[in-house]
């Protein structure tokens, strides 16, 4: 059995984002994606069960931080005294959520979830998971 390289997994990962930002989830074709990172469809699933594990292997650390940084806020909001929490709504929180955003999401990101929002109204399993990230977005 072959040695799973990590250079073959970063040229894969690499030539998925640009497919995918090109053309979105539905558009992207795993043909032009094993062409462009220059590996054969059998090695492309030796890492990858599918096109949308693929994606989701991009996509979800991204959107599982920003949930996480989500999460912190509210729970530090809720151990506020509530005199404290009008403040914070309208001053501190929107300022942390953007920076956590801005912070989290790379340039790379950025253009792969403005893509797959092309794709976002049609029913497919891999849009409706990050509807987090792509509601703050747009």
């Amino acid at each position: 059995m072959e040695e799973k390289s990590p250079d073959t997994l970063k040229k894969i990962e690499q030539a998925a984002m640009e497919e995918f930002s090109d053309k979105g989830f539905l558009g992207a074709s795993l043909r032009q994606i094993v062409k462009k990172a220059g590996v054969t469809t059998g090695a492309f699933y030796g890492y990858f069960s599918s096109k949308e594990a693929l994606f989701t292997a991009i996509v979800e650390p991204h959107a599982a931080a920003l949930m996480g940084k989500f999460m912190e806020a509210q729970t530090s909001f809720a151990e506020l005294p509530d005199e404290q929490q009008l403040w914070h709504c309208l001053l501190v929180c929107p300022l942390r959520l953007l920076r956590a955003f801005f912070g989290l999401i790379s340039r790379k990101c950025r253009r792969l979830l403005r893509s797959s929002e092309k794709t976002s109204n049609q029913n497919n399993n891999c849009s409706h998971r990050f509807w987090f990230v792509q509601a703050l977005w747009l």
